[in-house]
């Protein structure tokens, strides 16, 4: 890969727009911030598009695809919107540990191995976001409330339920 990250660590909000990473280890890495980001692209980086950590992050209108590990991971007391984004094309889509928040409005997430795994703490509100044609839909440690299984379809499997044991694997 040709760089590592663009490294964010300001509570004051930032923004990208119409931005194109790729070719990154790590895309964006977002520590103790607050970031925007609208039209952006992000493909073929090698870990992550974003990474999140006690931050929150808005985007709209961004796509992640070609392979990252996990385009989108959320970790300890990071919140992330999404909205109208696409994820194609990935490992795992979205990966939300333990005190993370995703919240996707109309997004779309399709042909990745994982759509989104989800900790037993992890927060995932899905508001018209179909998950479809991945081999798993969502993987998560509790059932999925039935509203929010709605426009989750046509995976291998849509939804596998599993142990801390697995969601380490």
């Amino acid at each position: 890969w040709d760089w590592d990250r663009i490294l964010f660590r300001s509570k004051s909000r930032s923004f990208l727009e119409y931005c194109v990473i790729n070719h990154s280890n790590f895309g964006i890495y977002a520590i103790n911030s607050n970031l925007s980001l609208t039209n952006c692209n992000f493909y073929k980086n090698s870990i992550h598009a974003i990474y999140a950590k006690n931050s929150s992050i808005i985007t709209k209108n961004c796509k992640y695809t070609k392979g990252h590990v996990t385009a989108i991971m959320i970790d300890k007391n990071a919140k992330v919107t999404m909205e109208n984004d696409t994820l194609k094309g990935n490992i795992n889509a979205v990966a939300c540990n333990e005190g993370a928040t995703i919240t996707m409005i109309n997004s779309y997430i399709s042909g990745n191995d994982i759509g989104i795994t989800a900790h037993k703490k992890a927060s995932i509100t899905l508001t018209d976001t179909r998950i479809t044609s991945n081999k798993t839909g969502i993987f998560a440690m509790t059932e999925l409330p039935k509203k929010h299984r709605k426009n989750i379809y046509s995976n291998r499997n849509n939804l596998v339920i599993g142990t801390d044991k697995d969601m380490k694997r």
